[in-house]
């Protein structure tokens, strides 16, 4: 038996090994080389598809609402970028978004490029060839103007914890004096449970003189009146229209308003009440404005309010381009006594402020708010009352009445007349007044028109 050598027997074993290092080889040449082409690509299809959404969001902010014109503002920006529908591009306008957590938002819209990419390697190891990159964009163009354009009122909270309403009438007096009007403005609830808007008893009525009340929620308690004015056996002129669109509840975040207001110096109101009756009170950080039944004048500026109240009982309070912030939960205004009331907050009118970018006083970020709560107990207590408006005498509140997640009061047995609008978590009405709620886009916060991508 003749025996081989054995490096004889082991000729030709190093072939198989060539093959899978050469193939292992052109699978790191395909990754570098293809891997970077795919990169590459990515980037400049992601960066032509945040150009074009941000063309067709600048229309938006520009007050165009036409999704062919806006749409059509996405293509061509894309093409002046390179990419043009054919046959290894393909380009979709979407309002609202398709994809990701904007989907079915009517607020933001998107863009999606899909863009294939032909391989030099990649297609021996990966089986398609040209390999797709898709890439998408989102964002929106707010033009200038109210938030929440045409409600006078809005109550924000999304839900009725305890069963609790968001917007709640008790007690109100039927005939031709008392009820609700919303003058020029509707009302909008962003709760989706049923009883969020609701009527106890069989004189209350929430009309408008036109605009509509728009509910999240599927149902409504109460009666639907057949002609303006305040019937006494029925509720709602028009009917409440179901299913809006439900939004945030801090409608004013991403605004520059977003930013809180900066508080001045530390006062102390008995030092300020020095005058007796008819007092004038200085811009700056309280502990408590509860001046008991003095009357008050408060001079124009930003009032910060840490704890205790906005009161005077049964004296008058009076403030002309005054911003009222309450700093935490604890802080409250409290006008449910006799005395008279003229609150407004600051405009152009009575602060000089240009409303531009380069204005140096503080206030000018925050024309027209007059009520700033950004923190509250958020859960529409009946008696968990933040901001109260129900005194037996004259009101009148002209400016926005920012608490989003507080509960608002209007009523009482006198008039009031709220100019402006009011954005809070939840509002009740009662008593036996006249109240007016008078939708002003003149007399209310108005951000600047903005762009922004959000994805």
């Amino acid at each position: 038996m003749v025996t081989r050598p054995a490096h004889k027997m082991e000729r030709g074993q190093v072939l198989p090994l060539l093959a899978l290092a050469l193939i292992a080889l052109a699978g790191f040449a395909a990754l570098a080389l293809d891997g970077g082409n795919l990169y590459t690509e990515q980037r400049r299809a992601q960066a032509a598809a945040d150009n074009a959404v941000m063309a067709a969001a600048y229309q938006q902010m520009k007050g165009i609402t036409s999704t062919v014109s806006l749409s059509e503002a996405a293509f061509a920006n894309a093409a002046q970028n390179g990419y043009v529908p054919g046959l290894r591009t393909t380009i979709a306008y979407h309002l609202p978004p398709v994809h990701g957590p904007y989907a079915g938002n009517k607020q933001y819209m998107e863009v999606v490029i899909t863009q294939t990419v032909p391989t030099a390697l990649a297609h021996l190891v990966y089986p398609q060839n040209p390999i797709p990159v898709t890439v998408i964009a989102v964002a929106h163009g707010t033009p200038t103007g109210p938030i929440l354009f045409g409600y006078a009122i809005a109550a924000m909270k999304p839900d009725c914890p305890d069963n609790n309403s968001t917007i709640f009438m008790q007690g109100r007096g039927g005939g031709s004096t008392g009820g609700t009007f919303l003058v020029d403005g509707g009302a909008f609830v962003n709760s989706t449970c049923p009883n969020a808007l609701e009527m106890s008893g069989s004189h209350e009525s929430l009309t408008t003189d036109g605009p509509p009340i728009d509910t999240v929620g599927d149902s409504y308690t109460g009666s639907v009146c057949s002609a303006p004015g305040v019937p006494a056996n029925c509720n709602y002129y028009p009917a409440p229209g179901t299913g809006a669109d439900q939004l945030v509840q801090d409608p004013l975040q991403n605004t520059p308003a977003a930013t809180l207001p900066p508080c001045g110096p530390a006062r102390n109101l008995a030092a300020e009440l020095t005058d007796g009756d008819g007092a004038t009170i200085r811009p700056g950080s309280y502990s408590t404005l509860d001046s008991g039944s003095t009357s008050m004048t408060l001079s124009a500026g930003i009032y910060c309010l840490s704890g205790g109240k906005l009161s005077s009982g049964n004296g008058s309070t009076t403030g002309n381009g005054v911003l009222i912030y309450l700093t935490n939960t604890a802080a409250k205004i409290d006008f449910s006594g006799n005395g008279n009331v003229d609150l407004r907050g600051p405009s152009k009118a009575n602060t000089g402020c240009l409303g531009s970018e380069d204005d140096s006083q503080a206030i000018c970020k925050y024309l027209g708010i007059l009520v700033y709560k950004v923190t509250g107990a958020n859960t529409c207590g009946q008696n968990d009352v933040e901001i109260d408006f129900t005194g037996g005498s004259s009101m009148t509140v002209v400016g926005l009445i920012y608490a989003p997640y507080s509960l608002v009061r209007f009523g009482g047995n006198g008039q009031l007349t709220m100019v402006g609008q009011t954005i809070a978590g939840c509002v009740k009405f009662n008593g036996n007044g006249r109240i007016d709620i008078v939708y002003n886009p003149e007399m209310t916060y108005s951000p600047p028109p903005s762009v922004r991508l959000d994805q």
